[in-house]
């Protein structure tokens, strides 16, 4: 996840600094480079080692607090029954080898039950709001993986291919540090920027639309002797007030 956090990161970039790097490729009228210009050439893998350790921080840490949390008996009651497979619920007959999930501690055995079932297959196991979770999960995969095979595929050769001077080395050759502003290549970042903010989206748009769906087929499915009722919240024990 990281990997591919770091390759999207280097498509996005482009849009957003294509304007900075005009700026710091420019001299100050003697000739030489400015500090700021120097400071963004000579960036070595120290910043992407960063990144990578700080994600995998935050990954700890959320690790850490998800394994605490299911220690109490409320969360554990609120959210672990849907963290097994929905066909373990069936406690009567057996299970068949393949339907039940992977005992890889301690990854959720949800991934096993998105991946083998049919998703409408999940949403009467764990409602609307777990399986929009799911979705977005999805969502967030697929757009990863769209992004990898931009930037590893299209994106990078381009820098590669760009000025390759003596100021950059390292990973900035892999980056957009490595095109001038006269380079021939210098479009891609922008482009491949509006690519994938089109394809986020598109996605963002479609799971929307299913989320309306699937919450007005939700709502329509509960019990109710007709379609006013089950559309309406039902009170336990409401409070009256006096005409004072």
């Amino acid at each position: 996840v990281i990997i591919v956090g770091l390759a999207e990161a280097a498509a996005v970039d482009g849009c957003l600094t294509a304007r900075l790097q005009q700026e710091l490729c420019a001299d100050d009228g003697s000739g030489e480079e400015t500090s700021m210009n120097r400071l963004y050439k000579h960036m070595d893998g120290s910043e992407v080692a960063f990144t990578c350790l700080v994600c995998g921080i935050a990954m700890g840490v959320q690790w850490i607090v998800y394994e605490i949390l299911k220690m109490n008996k409320f969360c554990r009651q609120l959210y672990c029954q849907h963290l097994w497979h929905p066909k373990e619920i069936e406690r009567n007959r057996t299970l068949q080898p393949g339907d039940r999930p992977p005992k890889i501690w301690p990854f959720p055995t949800i991934l096993h039950s998105w991946f083998t079932l049919r998703k409408y297959d999940l949403l009467p196991w764990i409602g609307p709001d777990a399986f929009m979770v799911l979705r977005y999960c999805q969502t967030c995969f697929l757009f990863c993986c769209w992004a990898a095979v931009l930037s590893f595929a299209t994106l990078i050769p381009m820098y590669w291919s760009g000025e390759n001077d003596s100021l950059v080395y390292g990973v900035n050759l892999l980056s957009f540090s490595n095109l001038d502003r006269s380079s021939q290549w210098f479009w891609s970042p922008v482009a491949a920027a509006y690519i994938l903010s089109a394809l986020f989206l598109f996605l963002l748009s479609r799971e929307y639309r299913l989320f309306a769906h699937v919450r007005s087929a939700w709502v329509t499915s509960m019990p109710g002797k007709d379609w006013q009722q089950r559309r309406s919240p039902k009170v336990h024990g409401p409070v009256l007030f006096s005409a004072r």
